[in-house]
């Protein structure tokens, strides 16, 4: 507890009052009591300071010209990084609709004028230590949240490891081709791509086998291997919070439900969905052409319309890569993270262990090493490395 209050009294408090007199004796109590003070004398310095360097808690007046404290507390709670901050609003109205007009603003807590610094500086704890214990709450949601996926991707890897792999190939170009888009909220699409094939786990092994094989699945098996994402999204729908994650998972084999462009970037439901949709086929063009230029050459022109933005930014990804990456051989000893394999990775029975196109990371690498070592694979590898040129 004498923690918690320490990092209490470090606590940043931006005060909010036209009136120098009122901003210069508040600032002063609360610097005795070891606060980092940061006085504003009006609604529009306010929002700048807090915008430039947002603070643990804010202690805003009313009444004050061109904007009031109700605008104020408004146009914080809109913004989505400064939402959370606690506002106590402290004026020298007292009509219960002045109250109530501050609370339905956003304010946490409201103190009238005039007021005891006593009992000013225990709503400034007791709201501190609110917001302190929810972000160690979120913190704590976070951790379990972070944990429980990297559990179902181990498991993943141990059971299906080339579905891992396609998976987090898919991932890669996603995360490249949202950034072409420059959408920032990606958390959802990027986790969904990492857990697509997650449903392989239930899907029987001689299925499995077949799929990263030379051999051809029959109806009956490809009708149970399409069922993956509805058993990928019934587990992923148990962790909290990833309900949009699960249904992307879900919708991953559907055809496009977008008519354009700004429908198919209006959710990230729609364009995770179909991201995986969009990766899912570009595997099997990548299987019969050249290249992965060629590959998405055959997408452009192919009777299933995919969505012309998915294929122009991921054109853009592929030209860069080939100006900006050489091919060569090394052996399995010299694979360094970042990598790129340029050929499937086959088992002496024919099984596929990972498929072009997947970067290496450091887990991937010593999957790699171990099999080299243990089942006799080939000695060298074909892979792309990206060329450093002088700055």
């Amino acid at each position: 507890m004498a923690e918690s209050t320490a990092d209490i009294k470090k606590a940043s408090i931006l005060v909010v009052d036209d009136t120098p007199e009122n901003l210069f004796v508040l600032s002063d109590m609360l610097k005795n009591k070891n606060y980092e003070v940061r006085p504003v004398l009006s609604g529009a310095l306010a929002l700048m300071a807090a915008k430039n360097k947002p603070p643990d808690l804010i202690l805003l007046d009313i009444r004050m010209p061109e904007m009031d404290g109700y605008e104020v507390c408004r146009i914080i709670k809109a913004d989505k990084k400064l939402k959370d901050i606690p506002i106590i609003f402290i004026s020298a109205l007292s009509e219960a609709l002045d109250k109530v007009k501050a609370f339905a603003a956003g304010g946490v807590d409201y103190v009238t004028k005039p007021f005891q610094f006593e009992e000013v500086n225990a709503r400034i704890q007791t709201h501190l230590e609110l917001m302190n214990s929810k972000r160690e709450l979120q913190s704590l949601l976070s951790d379990t949240l972070t944990g429980s996926i990297k559990i179902m991707a181990d498991i993943l890897t141990l059971i299906s490891p080339q579905s891992f792999f396609q998976s987090s190939r898919h991932k890669h170009f996603i995360k490249e081709i949202l950034q072409v888009l420059g959408i920032s909220e990606t958390w959802t699409i990027e986790i969904a791509a990492m857990l697509s094939t997650l449903g392989c786990v239930a899907v029987p092994a001689n299925i499995m086998k077949k799929k990263f094989s030379t051999d051809l699945l029959n109806e009956a098996e490809l009708k149970i291997l399409r069922l993956h994402p509805q058993l990928g999204a019934q587990l992923v729908s148990q962790i909290p919070k990833l309900g949009t994650v699960a249904e992307i998972i879900r919708n991953q084999l559907d055809p496009p439900v977008a008519s354009s462009d700004i429908e198919l970037l209006s959710s990230n439901l729609i364009l995770g969905s179909q991201m995986l949709k969009f990766f899912n086929d570009y595997d099997g063009f990548v299987s019969s052409s050249a290249n992965s230029l060629a590959a998405l050459k055959k997408m452009e022109t192919a009777e299933y319309k995919y969505p012309v933005i998915l294929i122009s930014a991921l054109k853009k990804i592929l030209e860069k890569d080939f100006q900006t990456y050489k091919k060569r051989d090394v052996k399995f000893s010299e694979l360094e993270e970042g990598m790129i394999l340029e050929e499937d990775i086959h088992l002496p029975n024919g099984a596929k262990l990972m498929e072009t196109q997947t970067e290496l990371s450091l887990h991937f690498m010593g999957i790699l090493k171990h099999f080299a070592d243990n089942y006799n694979l080939k000695q060298t590898v074909k892979v792309s490395i990206k060329q450093k040129f002088p700055a």
